[in-house]
């Protein structure tokens, strides 16, 4: 990230698909979320970027599966920077651009200033909700609905995810705090290999999605099917 005339540029890497959004959608066709074990292999790593945003005085402002990728081995990488903004020293901003599925009330139903850090804290409660839940979020009233079918959710997590979304955004933990939840030090399976099995999986299930995506690309573009396909040439393809 750096500062060119009043404008702040940020360069990352290229990432293919899939996003998120594309493995959730996969699991609630089957009315299930990701297990534990899956769900804290991932989200530990993207409230570490998010961490990392708010220490540099930034807020990302537009978290969704939309705008999270995984790369070759499963790590998350959060895209799209849209929305972003740098954070006065409050912590105060008046956006109120936002998608309407994963944005706090403060945002929806408020006129003023908001904090912009609890606006991403929420955001990434919604989208956690959503991955775990087997459902995205439809917030009509206080109350969530765990409906995963995958696992029977631990007390820790549904306490962590709540506290994400409460509507209160002074009762939402700091990124930094949220890291340091006991969920994240609780392990679900006493069998480190179970942990790891399971990520393994979910590694080929991502790479099975990816070849699906691309093979689309191809025939949306009039290639040969069958042709080996280089995830390289994704960029060039979709061009």
């Amino acid at each position: 990230m750096t500062q060119i005339g009043n404008k702040t540029i940020l360069v990352s890497d290229f990432h293919p698909p899939p996003i998120l959004l594309d493995v959730v959608i996969r699991l609630h066709q089957c009315k299930i979320g990701f297990t534990e074990d899956i769900a804290k292999y991932l989200f530990k790593q993207l409230l570490e970027a998010l961490k990392f945003i708010h220490t540099m005085g930034a807020a990302h402002l537009d978290i969704k599966h939309d705008n999270i990728y995984l790369d070759d081995n499963c790590n998350i990488v959060l895209a799209d920077y849209e929305f972003a903004e740098l954070v006065p020293t409050d912590g105060l901003i008046t956006s109120k651009r936002n998608t309407k599925q994963y944005a706090p009330p403060e945002v929806l139903l408020y006129n003023g200033p908001y904090s912009a850090y609890k606006r991403d804290i929420y955001s990434m409660g919604a989208t956690f909700y959503s991955s775990i839940a087997g459902q995205f979020l439809d917030r009509v009233d206080s109350k969530l609905n765990w409906k995963n079918k995958n696992d029977k959710l631990t007390t820790e997590l549904q306490q962590l995810i709540e506290q994400m979304l409460s509507l209160d955004p002074h009762d939402r933990p700091s990124a930094d705090e949220l890291l340091e939840h006991p969920w994240f030090n609780l392990t679900t399976h006493p069998c480190a290999s179970k942990i790891q099995l399971g990520i393994l999986e979910f590694s080929e299930f991502v790479e099975y999605l990816r070849d699906i995506q691309v093979k689309e690309l191809y025939e949306w573009k009039g290639l040969d099917k069958d042709e080996k396909i280089d995830i390289s040439q994704y960029d060039s393809i979709t061009g």
